[in-house]
Parts: C-alpha cells; sequence; structure tokens
C-alpha cells in the first residue's frame, strides 16, 4: 500500500525537478511557476535522493525515476560543488571581493560592523571591494565610512535612496585609481547597480557593482509561522499566498534588471567583472542573462560546497563575481562570517595579456 502511494509522489517530485532545471531559460514573465519551481530545487533535489535510498531499500525499478531527476540536473550541482585543485591564493595577482553588508549592521551585537570588515578587508589584502547596502550620513562633517579603509583610497558610490540625513546603495572601493563611474538605476528605492572604470597599471577593466530586487522571502516566512502558531488556517493560506505571489513579482522585476545590466554589458569595451548579490541562484534565468560568456569565479576556482546567503539553511549561492574570458580566476573563498546574512566572496584573478 505504502509503495502504492510513493509512486505518485516520486513521479511529482521529479517532475517538479526536471522542470526546475528549465528555469534558466525561461523569462519568469512567461510561465512564472518554473521559475519558483528552480528556487526550490535544493528542497526537491534532496527529496529525490531520499526517494533513491526509499526505492534502493525497496528494491523497486521506480529507483529510475528519481535518478533521472537528479541527473538532470548535474550543471545546477556543479554550481554547487566544486573541486579546483589549482585554486590558490598565493597566485592572485588582484584580489576581489563582494559583500552586501547589511549596512553595517553587527548581526551579533548592536554595534556597527565597520571595524570588521575594515579588518577583513585589510587582512585579505583586498584590492577592490564591491559594497551593497551601504549607507552612510549625508550631514555636514559626517564622515564616510570608506575613509576608515585606508588601502582602499579610491572610492564610487551610487544611491538608490536618499533622505534629509542619510544616503543608501552601493559602493566601490579600490586600491587603483578610479577614472570613470556611473549609476545603473533600477527606479527602486532599495536596489540599483552602478559600473566604474579602473586603471590597473596600463590596463582598464570595468567593475559593475550590482544590488538586484530581494525576494523578501524571509520577511514572508516569518509571518507564514506567525501565522501558522495562531492556527488560523486562513490567515496561513493567505500568508502562502502572499509569498507566492511576491516570489512571482520580484521574480518578473529581477528579470528585467538582469536584462538592462545585459545590455550594458554588451557594450563594453575592457575586460569586465561583474560583482554583486544577484538575490537569485544559479538555476535563474537572471543569472543566466547576467552571466552570459562571463566566467563564474566558483566555478573556475572554488573548492566544496558553495553558498553565499546564511539564512534558509545555507542553501543558496546569490552573491557573485563573474568575469570576461580574458580574465584568469587564481582563488575563490567565500568565508562564513557573523557580520551580516550574507558571507562574503572573495576571488584572486590575474589579467590574461
Amino acid at each position: 500500500m505504502l509503495s502504492l502511494l510513493m509512486i505518485p509522489i516520486t513521479l511529482f517530485i521529479a517532475l517538479s525537478s526536471i522542470t526546475g532545471a528549465l528555469a534558466v531559460y525561461v523569462h519568469p514573465e512567461t510561465f512564472w511557476a518554473i521559475a519558483i519551481l528552480g528556487l526550490l530545487l535544493p528542497v526537491t533535489l534532496t527529496m529525490n535522493l531520499l526517494l533513491c535510498i526509499y526505492w534502493a531499500i525497496k528494491k523497486k525499478r521506480w529507483i529510475s525515476v528519481p535518478i533521472a531527476a537528479i541527473l538532470s540536473n548535474i550543471p545546477y550541482l556543479l554550481s554547487l560543488f566544486q573541486f579546483s585543485p589549482s585554486s590558490n591564493p598565493e597566485n592572485d595577482k588582484i584580489r576581489i571581493a563582494t559583500y552586501n553588508i547589511l549596512n553595517f549592521k553587527n548581526l551579533e551585537s548592536n554595534h556597527t560592523s565597520i571595524p570588521d570588515i575594515v579588518n577583513f578587508s585589510e587582512s585579505n589584502n583586498v584590492d577592490i571591494l564591491c559594497l551593497q547596502e551601504y549607507g552612510e550620513s549625508n550631514q555636514e562633517n559626517a564622515i564616510s565610512p570608506t575613509s576608515r579603509f585606508l588601502s582602499l583610497p579610491y572610492s564610487a558610490k551610487s544611491w538608490s535612496h536618499q533622505t534629509h540625513t542619510s544616503n543608501y546603495g552601493i559602493a566601490i572601493l579600490s586600491r587603483y585609481p578610479i577614472i570613470s563611474s556611473q549609476n545603473i538605476s533600477f527606479d527602486s528605492p532599495t536596489n540599483n547597480a552602478m559600473w566604474a572604470d579602473i586603471k590597473i597599471g596600463q590596463d582598464t577593466i570595468r567593475i559593475f557593482n550590482v544590488h538586484m530586487q530581494t525576494t523578501n522571502f524571509s520577511q514572508k516566512e516569518k509571518q507564514l509561522r506567525q501565522q501558522l502558531l495562531k492556527d488560523t488556517p486562513t490567515g496561513g493560506k493567505k500568508a502562502v499566498k502572499e509569498i507566492i505571489m511576491t516570489l512571482k513579482n520580484n521574480l518578473e522585476i529581477r528579470a528585467q534588471q538582469a536584462e538592462l545590466l545585459r545590455s550594458i554589458i554588451d557594450t563594453t569595451r575592457f575586460p569586465t567583472i561583474v560583482c554583486g548579490d544577484f538575490n537569485d541562484p544559479p538555476t535563474s534565468y537572471v543569472y543566466r542573462k547576467i552571466r552570459g560568456k562571463l566566467k563564474d569565479s566558483f566555478m573556475t576556482s572554488g573548492n566544496g560546497y558553495g553558498y553565499t546567503y546564511r539564512n534558509l539553511c545555507k542553501l543558496f549561492r546569490i552573491d557573485y563575481v563573474l568575469y570576461s574570458p580574458e580574465i584568469h580566476g587564481t582563488s575563490y573563498r567565500s568565508p562564513s562570517l557573523p557580520w551580516s546574512d550574507h558571507n562574503p566572496v572573495v576571488t584572486g584573478i590575474e589579467l590574461v595579456k
């Protein structure tokens, strides 16, 4: 009887996983449900693995169904697990880091994380640092946090939101001269992008710093738990519907942002590096659109399991350093630090002559 029940469950989970693998090719506005299945792949693939164990114990040929689902997601699994024996930070010529710093809010205490992040940058010999969720006071005589990064004297900032007391957005800090920069507006009070041209010796590279539309999933998840704890089925259904619609709307917004960003990347004549918080995993249309022919630093130089978002069971890699083919990656690290809900990504590169 149990086996009869497990057959439709097996088929449903396998179909969800196989369909989710198509999310990279389908614009969310065309079929948003596929995009959501792409987000759920960590869950559905784990369930397929458990189903493999179940059918192996039962010695039934139904084991081939979850195996097929897992094999269809090999590209996704490779985006999560890598082995790069040649990766060595000692070979780094230029070291780049991207970090969503949560507006310098230290999650361990009520104190600012500015000293911690400055020390992180200094101790890792970072040459170019891209910060998301960066904020500073715009009051007269206020000291900018960027002035604390003594080894990174050049900076460019771009604001998505300004009030009468503060500015909020993103920043690029550099050991090397920044010769020009420009904002890329997403028409959003919380998200934007920018680029900066940086002179390194005789070469010029263009760095994109990106902070894309958030999923708002963690906040909605808390609302759902509160409704379920109150034991209100109607409220729970409403919260689930709100989560789905929030995911749908933000998937579509990120896709539009990715297309704008891609159009600008395509016109760039310099070696290009794209850093930032995409708020989307490698299974997404957004990731594939932005990446194009760029190389993913984790997939070229990473080792072990790759995640950058510290919540949601550490299942998601949503922060990236991508670079054009004329750039060679030498190392990749994403240390788990307590000062934000994201891990930083630190990548070593060298320009190929």
